[in-house]
């Protein structure tokens, strides 16, 4: 906390000193208005733990703003000069001297570009490519070879204003010496594998400099290395420059020598290490301790009156762990070393908020009672205006203790029971009056076919029954699929609607299940929809007709395609061309995100609706909402990256641009609730409404966040976060304020309406699953229990007012509690997501990792 006070500088790059009793800070005095790149780029694995530790996320976006700065900094070329001016409001590279090392004032920066990433579990590609762009260009510019051996040796380079052209300095110092490791660590770790060709390019070098570190011993008398060396020399291969001949006791050679031997298993480098332990102790112990040497070659000195804490902290551990077959430490994905050689483990690895603040949660007030089936049909809805603290966005309850986590799955998991038995009873009513229909009509107790007979209940809830371990259900559907699934036979199809349902469910059982019947039943499929791409634009028609391939607009928009539509087709068939080897599957897919790209305006926000039977596609209208129509595509936009391994940096980017774009327009506060909601926006005027459809956005904005490229304590991250909440609690809102307590197709806000400023639009609930996946993605990923209360009440509600003899309805009117039967249709997303949410929100058991699956 005294050392923060040291970052309260006008550019965001901390200053150097700090006083630690007065807050009092600033600069070296030689720095005068500027920073040095080692210090300031090598603070962020130290302060990136302590957040995770405290639970105070300040220490984190502190140190990631550095970063974020330094992004903006780096050249093309990948290396940043190491003097950084900080006293003013926009930080500049000092240009009256500009040096780049990876020596002194260099080094560890460069270092924790690669251990920032591997600290945060490999996830936060920034730092990944921020370190490979600076190693290809070490190779590029800096990496040389001596005259007389060969030997590498990293060069430096400095100009300043009058030069016309860089300069080379041919010497290195010993500091550079930790290059060799961090360079095998890298290439060990690199996304395209050991095997790749720049990882081989950088274990090389990483093998070639550690032995010229070693030569840095060898060549002098004492066998210890100087503190910098010259190269290109007319009869020395290696010579110690002049006022460098002493040996301070480094560690960065041992440190190389300790990570090449632990990844490489190559014991030459123990044998190095221990010829440099027995000179340390023949030319630098004391009675006391050790000292440093004044000059390497003079093998009668005294050791000097000096011993760098780094000795025992660094050169001793490295030397210790070198020689130590039994230690644990995982380099990979255990424990980062910060340059002092203290281990931390990987911040995936630390309990969350493992440090209890002072006040404690023993009484954390939202763990409900246990379930009774009484309490579960007789729910009476609580009204709204509760949980107000988390109105705002903010964490009241951060950090949870382990305790509470604890208690809130085992509740959880009694909850569960009944989740798993609203399954049972509606596939129980499906199986007996529609198997094979594509849904279940639950007053009535017959079977509908509104997507073209092809069994969407049953396909869109194989993976449901698979999750919730209903085996023979998922078989025997399974057996239906394989005997009775027949595309020849149907019609005129949505496109949209049978690939998120259909090839989606298909494609998951796949996943779940790795039977070969759901993926040729899908190839199959996806083959026939893949024909409504060929479209003039690239943009697909709306619908095609799955025996003759034709494809057409919906009737209604009849010269247009949909953007939700049209962008909610990758995921299915990007994971379909993977699954066959069928690339015309993601090809087509992704060129639809193309043109997308090039349509996308400054603010990041896409109309509606697309022109998409000429050559030139192009928006129609400008309707903007993230409700019906849009919703998708911008969820999709994420999800693309993320199932692409976080690479395809264009779909992060365009989802990044719309969700500023959302928080530069569309975001609104109610009167007099002050809810925060997302209006849409029609011709440049905002429409205050807001549909039930929107609240996919908190989970997906909670996503966003864990998973930003800048970390999850970045001040972007952060705000799409607290979004994420603030509109989580309107959407609980929706579903607290009526009388049923389940929510309406729609809000419209008013200044004095019903609901403290919130107008009913639709009265209708259609058993949608918006809210309750919004729950479980910020349970799953903030563990904050409340979000299980409140989808435990939504849980009631649909048990009170929407079940059936057969399974369960739509209700006309939210407000209407006790006065009314439910509809008689059931879609099938209800068993497909709605009834999945929930139970995986209640499942502490399920390992779905939100960060590895889409």
């Amino acid at each position: 906390a005294r050392l923060m006070q040291g970052f309260d500088s006008p550019s965001g790059i901390p200053y150097g000193r700090v006083n630690l009793k007065t807050g009092e800070k600033g600069n070296a005095g030689w720095m005068k208005n500027r920073a040095s790149l080692a210090e300031f780029g090598t603070l962020q694995v130290e302060f990136r733990y302590l957040a995770a530790v405290t639970g105070k996320h300040e220490y984190a976006e502190a140190v990631e703003r550095i970063f974020q700065i330094l992004e903006y900094l780096q050249p093309d070329d990948g290396l940043i000069p190491i003097y950084v001016v900080n006293t003013g409001k926009t930080p500049a590279v000092w240009d009256e001297f500009q040096r780049v090392s990876f020596g002194s004032h260099g080094d560890s920066a460069y270092e924790y570009m690669l251990k920032i990433w591997l600290q945060g579990g490999r996830r936060e590609m920034m730092y990944r490519h921020m370190y490979d762009r600076s190693i290809d260009a070490l190779h590029e510019q800096l990496l040389f070879h001596s005259n007389l051996n060969g030997l590498a040796y990293v060069a430096q380079r400095q100009e300043t204003k009058s030069s016309k052209r860089p300069v080379y300095i041919h010497s290195m110092e010993h500091l550079t010496c930790f290059l060799g490791g961090t360079l095998a660590l890298g290439a060990y770790t690199d996304p395209n594998g050991l095997d790749s060709v720049k990882a081989q390019r950088d274990l090389r070098t990483a093998r070639a400099l550690t032995y010229t570190c070693y030569q840095m011993y060898q060549n002098t008398e004492t066998g210890a290395a100087p503190e910098a060396v010259s190269f290109n020399e007319k009869h020395h291969d290696l010579k110690a420059q002049n006022r460098s001949e002493y040996y301070l006791l480094r560690p960065e050679t041992v440190e190389s020598f300790y990570i090449l031997n632990k990844l490489t298993g190559d014991p030459i480098y123990r044998e190095w290490g221990w010829e440099i332990f027995q000179s340390i102790e023949r030319y630098c112990k004391l009675p006391v301790a050790y000292g440093k040497l004044k000059n390497v070659n003079h093998i009668n000195e005294e050791p000097q009156d000096m011993l760098e804490s780094f000795f025992l902290s660094e050169t001793l551990k490295y030397l210790y762990l070198l020689q130590d077959p039994d230690s644990d430490l995982d380099l990979l994905s255990s424990v980062v070393f910060n340059t002092e050689a203290h281990p931390l483990r990987m911040l995936s690895l630390i309990p969350k908020h493992s440090r209890t603040s002072s006040g404690g949660h023993d009484g954390f007030p939202y763990l409900g009672s246990e379930p009774t089936s009484d309490a579960v049909s007789s729910f009476v809805s609580r009204g709204g205006g509760r949980y107000e603290e988390y109105k705002t966005g903010d964490s009241p309850y951060d950090p949870i203790s382990q305790d509470i986590r604890d208690k809130s799955d085992e509740l959880a998991r009694k909850r569960r029971s009944f989740i798993v038995s609203a399954m049972k009873h509606a596939w129980h009513g499906y199986k007996t009056y529609a198997f094979g229909h594509d849904e279940l009509l639950p007053r009535s107790m017959k079977g509908n076919d509104p997507w073209g007979g092809m069994g969407t209940t049953l396909v869109d809830s194989l993976d449901t029954l698979w999750l919730m371990d209903l085996r023979a259900e998922f078989w025997e559907a399974r057996d239906w699929v394989r005997d009775h699934l027949n595309h020849d036979n149907v019609a005129t199809v949505s496109v949209f609607e049978t690939t998120i349902r259909s090839l989606g469910g298909l494609l998951s059982a796949y996943d779940l299940s790795d039977d070969i019947t759901f993926l040729n039943k899908a190839d199959d499929l996806g083959s026939r929809l893949l024909k409504a791409f060929d479209s003039p634009s690239g943009i697909p028609y709306g619908q095609v007709h799955l025996q003759t391939g034709e494809g057409s607009n919906i009737a209604w928009v009849a010269s247009s395609a949909l953007l939700a539509e049209y962008a909610t087709l990758q995921v299915e068939f990007r994971y379909l061309a993977r699954a066959t080897g069928k690339k015309e599957y993601a090809i087509k897919a992704e060129r639809i995100f193309e043109i997308i790209e090039d349509l996308q305006p400054h603010s990041g926000l896409l109309s509606l609706q697309t022109l998409n039977l000429q050559t030139e596609p192009r928006f129609r209208g400008d309707h903007i909402s993230f409700g019906a129509m849009g919703d998708s595509a911008y969820e999709y936009m994420l999800k693309q990256w993320l199932q692409g391994g976080r690479k395809e940096t264009k779909y992060r980017l365009m989802y990044d641009k719309a969700i500023q774009g959302l928080h530069n327009e569309l975001l609104v506060k109610s009167t007099p609730s002050g809810l925060l909601y997302v209006a849409e926006k029609v011709n440049g005027k905002i429409l205050h409404k807001m549909d039930h459809l929107v609240c996919f956005l908190s989970g997906t904005l909670a996503l966003g966040a864990y998973t930003d490229p800048y970390g999850v304590y970045s001040p972007r991250a952060q705000r799409d976060l607290r979004t994420a909440k603030s509109l989580a609690y309107t959407c609980y809102q929706m579903y607290a304020r009526t009388s049923t307590g389940l929510a309406p197709e729609y809000i419209e806000y008013v200044s004095d309406g019903d609901l403290g400023g919130i107008a009913i639009g639709d009265s209708h609930y259609n058993l949608r699953p918006e809210f309750v996946e919004t729950m479980y993605v910020l349970h799953q990923l903030t563990e904050d229990p409340a979000y299980r209360e409140w989808g435990w009440e939504v849980f009631q509600a649909i048990q009170t007012n929407c079940k059936t003899e057969a399974a369960y309805g739509s209700l006309e009117d939210v407000n209407n509690a006790g006065n009314q039967l439910p509809q008689d249709e059931m879609e099938s997303f209800f068993l497909a997501e709605t009834l999945k949410y929930l139970f995986l929100m209640f499942d502490p058991d399920t390992n779905l990792d939100l960060q590895e699956k889409v």
